[in-house]
């Protein structure tokens, strides 16, 4: 069983329009992960974030 605090969850909307930006994106999900363990990250509406494949490297 998953723990919530052990997933991530961040919706791509206009309300999180920044979040499109592969960058911010991807350094957005790197300050959240704080220590060893595995996360689960959903990203609704991908196709709205620029370059999505370098985010999941």
């Amino acid at each position: 069983m998953i723990a919530r605090n052990d997933y991530l969850q961040k919706l791509i909307d206009r309300m999180n329009i920044r979040y499109r930006d592969s960058d911010f994106l991807c350094e957005y999900v790197h300050s959240k992960i704080v220590d060893g363990k595995n996360y689960f990250i959903l990203l609704d509406e991908v196709q709205y974030v620029n370059e999505f494949e370098d985010v999941l490297i």
